[in-house]
């Protein structure tokens, strides 16, 4: 055997071997980037329920306080028309809690989902 045919079975092998452990890293990585990218999304998604919740909630707030200063100012003139204010309170609240615990939920169910996610990889 000649100095280059051992050269060549020496270095072929070594070779392969690199391409085949280059691939596992690659594969890896792109795993890697996938969980990252997955987890990018999934803070997106939070980011964008939890600026819906603000605005829900604030819209109420703002609706409730509005109308019991109206409410208080009509009390002993107008009891129909401040009657009418505290049932917008109460309808307006009820909506408010019940958009709340839907996007709370969604919330919830985004950190079980992330809990699974992670527990599989």
């Amino acid at each position: 055997m000649t100095f280059v045919n051992l050269a060549y079975f020496i270095h072929v092998p070594g070779r392969a071997r690199s391409s085949r452990d280059g691939s596992c890293a690659g594969a890896c990585c792109a795993s890697a980037c996938s969980r990252s990218s997955a987890d990018t999304a999934v803070a997106d998604e939070r980011t964008r329920i939890a600026r819906e919740l603000h605005d829900v909630v604030a819209h109420a707030i703002s609706v409730v306080v509005l109308q019991a200063r109206g409410g208080r100012k009509v009390l002993t003139e107008e009891p129909a028309a401040a009657r009418e204010a505290f049932d917008v309170i109460e309808q307006v609240s009820e909506q408010a809690l019940t958009e709340m615990r839907r996007l709370l939920g969604l919330l919830r169910q985004g950190d079980d989902e992330l809990v699974l996610a992670r527990s599989r990889a």
